[in-house]
């Protein structure tokens, strides 16, 4: 098998790769496939990545777009404009990006900052206080002024057949299973199925259907 790994500082020029892992400062020169890349440390990616497994409990910056089965984020991942795609998506870190998400599976039990996100199935539960990420630096104005904020999540346009949201503010949310939890803001909500709002979510205009009651 052939296996990269940086514990200290260091660097890989791109290529092929059955596994990668970084738990120094690394980075990666060019494009990169590899079976599974794994992020502990500090990592800069200045090519394209393309795996089959792609896990970060540290910091990625990622500069080009990356193409995964699974995605999983501990820790936090910044990506300039350009694409994440993957069947799966699991954040229970921060995902910050300037460019689209697309996933059959997007779940978010952290903080999230992209302008596009789309797949089947979307849940995001915003819970930055919680996590106590108020020492990590705000990255506004690095990626286009995208911003961690620590009240909410923010998209601006999401859609999904299943969407699931609580603390989130979006410019467009639309779906056809679609349940709106307490903290969001959404400007215009688009469903052709069931529509959940709480009492205590903001909603500007509703496309489609009439909301039903609230569950608890």
């Amino acid at each position: 098998m052939r296996i990269e790994k940086i514990e200290g500082f260091g660097s890989i020029s791109g290529g092929d790769y059955d596994r990668v892992e970084i738990e120094g400062i690394g980075k990666i020169r060019g494009d990169i496939k590899a079976g599974s890349i794994f992020i502990e440390g500090v990592s800069k990616c200045l090519g394209t990545i393309v795996t089959e497994e792609f896990t970060c409990s540290g910091i990625a910056q990622l500069s080009k777009s990356i193409r995964a089965k699974h995605v999983r984020i501990e820790g936090i991942v910044k990506q300039t404009k350009a694409k994440m795609e993957a069947d799966d998506i699991y954040c229970e870190g921060i995902l910050l990006t300037n460019g689209e998400i697309s996933a059959d599976s997007i779940e978010v039990d952290g903080c999230i900052s992209a302008p596009e996100v789309y797949g089947d199935r979307i849940k995001i539960v915003h819970c930055f206080r919680e996590k106590g990420y108020f020492s990590i630096p705000n990255f506004s104005g690095v990626f286009g002024g995208r911003r961690i904020e620590k009240d909410y999540s923010t998209v601006d346009v999401m859609e999904a057949t299943n969407i699931e949201l609580y603390g989130v503010k979006a410019d467009s949310v639309s779906g056809n299973i679609v349940v709106l939890g307490p903290g969001c803001d959404i400007k215009h909500v688009e469903c052709d199925g069931t529509l959940r709002i709480h009492p205590g979510a903001k909603v500007g205009k509703i496309s489609g259907v009439i909301p039903i009651p609230w569950e608890n």
